[in-house]
């Protein structure tokens, strides 16, 4: 358990806790899930395309040496971190990788836009959607779901709290119980 979930042991909220503790985890598992699924097929998409470099160029944000390596490795990157989200390996540091490449993300569409630029975002690959700032509101939302999540530091498989919740609800359920192990 918890610390805080410790300290309530014994207490007639312990349940309460455990209960909220357990919904905090299952937030943190699907926002790790739903945003590793984007991940992936979002890096799977840049590297079907064979602009992404000139798509990264497009930003104007970068020295011209720095285009090429980073419009040719940030997919990649994106794809390792969307399937350590969904796997759930290193959780923590992956979720606040997500957060880090959303708020970067954000700020590269944010200064476009106010530079006066309707370029496409680039998120999709050569998906021709332009930048707009509902666009940079969704990737700081993402980010603070991302980041949020990161902060919980515990999925379902690992919060001995909801596994103890899910033991308590199969036990006075009929409802079958599937393990998120």
């Amino acid at each position: 358990m918890t610390g805080a979930a410790n300290a309530w042991r014994g207490s007639p909220a312990a349940p309460g806790i455990i209960f909220v503790l357990s919904l905090m985890s299952a937030f943190s598992f699907a926002v790790a899930v739903g945003l590793g699924a984007v991940f992936v097929a979002s890096a799977v998409a840049k590297l079907r395309t064979r602009n992404f470099v000139s798509t990264v160029e497009d930003y104007r944000l970068l020295p011209r040496i720095a285009v090429r390596p980073i419009g040719l490795l940030l997919p990649w990157f994106e794809a390792a971190v969307g399937v350590a989200m969904v796997v759930g390996v290193a959780p923590a540091l992956s979720l606040w990788a997500a957060a880090g490449l959303l708020i970067v993300f954000a700020i590269a569409m944010a200064v476009n836009l106010v530079r006066g630029r309707r370029i496409a975002c680039g998120c999709q690959g050569d998906a021709e959607t332009p930048i707009g700032w509902l666009l940079v509101l969704r990737n700081g939302v993402f980010a603070v779901m991302a980041a949020s999540s990161a902060m919980v530091g515990r999925t379902p498989s690992t919060t001995p709290g909801f596994r103890s919740m899910n033991t308590v609800v199969r036990k006075r359920s009929v409802i079958p119980h599937r393990s998120w192990q």
